[in-house]
């Protein structure tokens, strides 16, 4: 899920910029924090996020050598853990996004969504969200 499938703009500099905008306009948490926050401190040290990861449940992204997941995309009603809708649009945009991708893609307004940006509306309407993830997959499908 890590090499780059599709680059999120044509221009480095502009790809750049998408990261930067997404990762100051969003919610993201280190492994240790998501284990603080949903009282997992029983657990080894970043093993739940990481197996969330490897099951495809959710995806990080890396800035400054550490790995960061959406805090979006959590579920602070049931312990913190990922939010169904996340794990479906991450497996639907997997083939098509790198992790990056993927971050920019739920920040992004969204034409389908009526112009707002899928992060905000996991919880609100996650089957739109889903929806917008699967018409951009079948989109891609199309193009390649």
């Amino acid at each position: 899920m890590n090499a780059i499938k599709h680059p999120v703009n044509s221009h480095p500099a502009d790809e750049e910029k998408a990261r930067r905008s997404v990762w100051e306009s969003g919610d993201w948490l280190t492994a240790e924090q998501i284990i603080t926050l949903a009282e997992m401190s029983d657990y080894p040290l970043r093993v739940q996020p990481d197996v969330w990861k490897k099951k495809g449940i959710i995806f990080a992204i890396q800035r400054g050598g550490t790995e960061y997941f959406p805090g979006y995309g959590l579920d602070h009603a049931d312990g913190f853990r990922p939010l169904l809708a996340l794990t479906m649009v991450t497996k639907i945009l997997a083939p098509h996004r790198d992790c990056w991708g993927m971050a920019v893609w739920f920040g992004t307004r969204n034409p389908l969504l009526d112009g707002l940006c899928p992060q905000d509306l996991l919880e609100l309407e996650p089957n739109n969200v889903i929806a917008a993830a699967l018409a951009l997959a079948n989109n891609q499908q199309l193009c390649e």
